[in-house]
């Protein structure tokens, strides 16, 4: 039963009494809120106070809040419930609703109403009350017995809907005890001939039965024996049940029952009904009282043959750890047959080395020794496993952490390699042997513990198997070794550069700008050319604030490149390395930061390292790690990562025989799609249009081939690490700028004369540098504004 409290009108009825009765309760109270009216909130109250439902029934309590006059408060309320949940609320013109369901068990709960903005509240107790009893059913509903005679009668509570109600207490009586009586559990004894209603009652509600008391027996007019037909094996039993009943159909109670069997050989039969199995076969079982009878057919099959022995093959078996053997368990008879469709249960003596399905199949899992036992109707059978650890896996390739280290002369790192097989797994147990490229610059010995004896760069190499890995190792001498590399600029070159003029403006203002939080992981992080422009500056004027702006920002962004990408490394960690070298760093810091170098271009990021993104992005995304690879280089004095990155760089640029390792996308803009390039060659075409000098995995960004060509933002994007790396690899003694036939020079051109695109925005300070390398004039003398990792080349290379 549901009850939904409609308020509104009772409220209106109530509001008088409820005002009055409160005024002087709540005339001390301090005032927490304000109703619409200007008075002060000073009572939540919540209608009904108490409430009665039945389990999982819903119902709807009213909440109102009171000024100190009286009148209905404004302001917002919170519903909840100890018990049950709160299934809706709802407010209309100062009246709170919540409503509830019940829990699904008696009891007692609480609804609560809150008010959201001060600590008013007000509560209403609900009680939770089972279902009432709707009615009650007797059966038989019409029983005739004799005198002296007992019926069991059976009463059963129902709920309105005639669902049965467990658990709930019944009271039997009888209308003539004389005639019949019944006692507590429904049991209806024959006194006297006559008749008599036996009533069962439960909270008020009852259901009865007729019962009719003779001194003549009713006769017999049929038997029902119940079940009409069972299957039982030999040597088993079964209970029938016989069932005396008038002509109308009514069970005759104390009538004598006489069991009989067609075949007792094969089925037996006592006074109770109860049915013995013998030899197989069929036998009818007949109840009979006062000459009438029902029976039973009993089908008596053969017992099995009892489990005499059980056999387990093999009876001993060797596995792997982790590898499996089949064991097959046969129970035979005392002549040694075997015997089917009998149930085995398996167990292991020691799961820990062996364990063992319900089918037999066991499993190795440790080495060591277990007895698998299979038993069946009380007899069992073993068999001895013997689980042995596999042999060693093959070795497929051997790691070496860490994969990089800067060392000074004279100190030592430790190395660690790990054989693994062909799924990355460790393999232990593995013999390694260790040796250096290059002796006079660092030792290793047998445990992988390299020293460092002279400036240089050497390769570790950790050896199993036939299988080797390697660890990059820079050594320096450290201290006050260290002068300005010339990476990007000399601070001689500086020197002689202009403090006058818009690119020395625009170099200042942005040197003036404050460096906030240098992140390798934003990929648009402008901290890094502040720092290259504060650097420069520094370089140009002395400005010792400069100078220590810039080392700070070095010592903070060390380690931020965890979180982010290969392509943010790439575009943000170029600028500092310029920085560094063009500042100087003292020794601490310096060892710190090239530290910092020789780990950072080996440091997985998302799957990524900057090495590999350079090897295997020919776009913007390699663009950008090479550039910043080769400047830690060039700051490192690594050479031979230098020359492997620059015959990377000559592949991109067209020449496969010198680095040909890029994953390519769509191949549409590329002239010969059977050898993808960077750029494409001289002279290509498609379609009989001029793509010499496209970008082809950066122009595929705006779809297929077409013409006219797109402008496409991300060609210039990789330009800019291309260019980058052209004038860090020229400053190193590079010819790169006459590579693949001027590919850089013939890349600006199809853009400017084919796309019709001319370089804006963070792309402009490419200009400059092309018209000073390529004495070209694609700069306007426009101030430019710098990339994503370098720039203000308007001002150090402006065009000659």
């Amino acid at each position: 039963m549901n009850f939904k409290y409609k308020l509104s009108a009772r409220l209106a009825r109530l509001k008088q009494l409820l005002v009055f009765a409160a005024l002087a309760a709540m005339a001390c109270e301090t005032p927490v809120l304000t109703g619409s009216g200007g008075d002060p909130v000073t009572r939540l109250v919540v209608f009904p106070q108490n409430l009665t439902v039945h389990p999982g029934d819903t119902a709807e309590l009213m909440a109102v809040a009171f000024t100190s006059s009286g009148d209905t408060g404004s302001i917002s309320v919170s519903w909840s419930v100890t018990g049950g949940s709160i299934i809706g609320t709802s407010t209309n013109g100062g009246r709170h609703y919540g409503r509830i369901k019940a829990a699904s068990q008696p009891g007692t709960l609480d609804v609560i109403a809150q008010a959201d903005a001060a600590p008013l509240a007000d509560t209403a107790v609900v009680a939770v009350t089972p279902v009432p009893v709707a009615s009650v059913a007797v059966a038989p509903a019409v029983m005739s017995m004799l005198v002296g005679a007992t019926a069991q009668l059976a009463a059963v509570t129902l709920d309105s809907a005639g669902s049965v109600l467990s658990g709930r207490p019944v009271t039997w009586g009888s209308s003539a005890p004389a005639v019949a009586s019944v006692n507590s559990v429904g049991l209806v004894t024959g006194a006297t001939a006559g008749s008599a209603t036996i009533t069962a009652t439960s909270e008020g509600q009852s259901g009865s039965s007729t019962v009719t008391v003779t001194n003549v027996a009713a006769p017999v007019a049929s038997v029902t024996v119940t079940p009409g037909s069972a299957s039982v094996q030999s040597g088993q039993t079964v209970r029938l049940t016989a069932s005396p009943r008038d002509a109308s159909g009514n069970l005759l109670g104390g009538r004598a029952i006489a069991w009989t069997s067609s075949n007792a050989t094969v089925a037996a039969v006592d006074g109770s009904g109860l049915v013995t199995a013998g030899a197989a076969g069929s036998a009818t079982i007949t109840a009979t009282s006062e000459g009438q009878s029902g029976s039973s057919s009993i089908t008596v099959t053969s017992a099995p043959v009892p489990v005499a022995s059980l056999t387990v093959a093999p009876p001993s078996a060797g596995v792997q750890v982790g590898q499996t053997v089949q064991l097959t368990a046969t129970p035979r008879d005392a002549s040694g047959a075997p015997l089917t469709g009998r149930t085995v249960t398996w167990s292991s003596s020691n799961t820990s080395v062996a364990a063992v399905s319900g089918t037999g199949l066991v499993t190795g899992a440790g080495a060591g020794s277990a007895t698998i036992t299979a038993a069946s109707e009380g007899k069992s059978g073993t068999s001895i496993v013997t689980v042995t650890a596999p042999p060693p896996a093959a070795v497929a390739a051997v790691t070496v952490s860490p994969a990089s280290a800067y060392l000074l002369v004279g100190t030592t790192v430790q190395l660690l390699a790990t054989p693994r097989d062909s799924a990355g797994n460790a393999v232990p147990g593995k013999v390694v042997s260790w040796s250096s490229s290059a002796p006079s610059l660092a030792t290793v010995t047998a445990s992988g513990l390299v020293t460092g004896v002279a400036a240089g760069s050497v390769t570790i190499t950790a050896s199993s198997d036939g299988k080797s890995g390697t660890a990059s190792i820079i050594v320096d001498v450290g201290g006050a070794g260290h002068g300005p590399v010339g990476i990007w600029i000399t601070p001689a070159e500086i020197a002689a550069l202009p403090t006058s003029g818009p690119a020395w403006n625009a170099l200042n203002s942005w040197a003036s700008q404050t460096i906030a939080s240098p992140d390798l992981s934003d990929q648009n992080d402008p901290d890094n050319v502040i720092t290259m422009a504060k650097a420069l500056v520094y370089a140009r004027t002395g400005n010792a604030t400069y100078r220590l702006e810039v080392l700070d920002a070095i010592t903070r962004m060390m380690g931020t490149e965890a979180t982010g990408r290969t392509l943010s490394l790439g575009r943000e960690l170029i600028a500092y390395v310029i920085a560094a070298d063009l500042v100087g760093l003292p020794a601490d810091l310096d060892l710190r930061f090239r530290t910092f170098l020789v780990q950072v271009r080996t440091e997985n990021l998302q799957g990524n390292t900057l090495i590999s993104t350079n090897e295997d992005r020919p776009n913007n995304w390699g663009m950008h790690a090479g550039a910043t690879r080769m400047a830690v280089a060039r700051y490192l004095g690594d050479t031979a990562d230098l020359a492997r990155a620059a015959r990377v760089f000559k592949g991109w640029l067209g020449d496969r025989n010198s680095y040909a390792g890029f994953t390519y996308g769509d191949l549409a803009w590329q002239s010969d799609p059977q050898h993808p390039v960077g750029i494409n060659p001289l002279g290509a075409t498609i379609q009989g249009h001029s793509v010499d000098g496209v970008l082809p995995d950066d122009q595929r960004r705006s779809g297929g081939f077409t013409w006219p060509p797109p402008k496409e933002n991300y060609v210039y994007e990789a330009l800019q690490g291309a260019l980058a790396q052209a004038v860090i690899l020229h400053r190193a003694g590079y010819d790169v700028w006459n590579w693949s036939d001027r590919a850089l020079l013939r890349a600006y051109q199809w853009l400017y004369t084919q796309c019709n695109f001319a370089a804006v925005g963070d792309d402009t300070w490419e200009m400059p540098l092309v018209d000073y390398y390529y004495g070209t004039h694609f700069w306007d003398g426009a101030a430019t504004t710098p990339g994503k990792g370098v720039g203000f080349t308007d001002w150090t290379d402006p065009p000659r």
